[in-house]
Formats: structure tokens, C-alpha cells, sequence
């Protein structure tokens, strides 16, 4: 798995692969048993992910655009796809 964010930064998906190993340790976060707890320890852990997940969100809409781009140059069409919110 480590190769993957590698490989992605080569391919100038990522601007960098460290960058998308802190931005996938904010997910795990959100995902971890203790996000969902009471106290004011949980509290304050769940608002520091919150803001990291708001200061990273650029960067996640930077890949997604950079995923395209490189479809797009091997050839590859994306379908758009309806949002299950809409």
C-alpha cells in the first residue's frame, strides 16, 4: 500500500505522497471508536479532525481534479455520476 501514494506523486496526482498519508490518518480518525465517545477529551479530538479535515479539503479537491486530468491524458472517459444527494 505504501508504494500507491508513491506512485501517485510520480504520476503529479498527489503534490505529495506524505501529504496523503496525514490526509488518510485525519480519515482514520473520524473512523476510530473513540471519535464517537462523550467526554471532553472526545470532544476536543472530534473538533482538532474537524479542522483538519476542513484544512485538507483543498487538497482533496486538488487530487480529484488531478485523477481527471490523468484519465483524461491515458485516454481513459470518466462518467459523471448523480450524487446520492441530489
Amino acid at each position: 500500500m505504501a508504494d500507491t501514494p508513491n506512485s501517485m506523486e510520480k504520476r503529479s496526482i498527489l503534490s505529495s505522497a506524505d501529504a496523503w498519508r496525514n490526509t488518510r490518518a485525519i480519515r482514520n480518525a473520524f473512523a476510530h471508536d473513540a471519535f464517537y465517545q462523550d467526554g471532553r477529551e472526545a470532544e476536543e479530538e472530534r473538533a482538532e479532525a474537524i479542522n483538519l479535515a476542513w484544512q485538507s479539503a483543498d487538497e482533496l479537491l486538488s487530487v480529484a481534479e488531478n485523477i481527471q486530468t490523468y484519465c483524461r491524458k491515458q485516454g481513459v472517459d470518466l462518467v459523471e455520476i448523480d450524487c446520492a444527494d441530489q
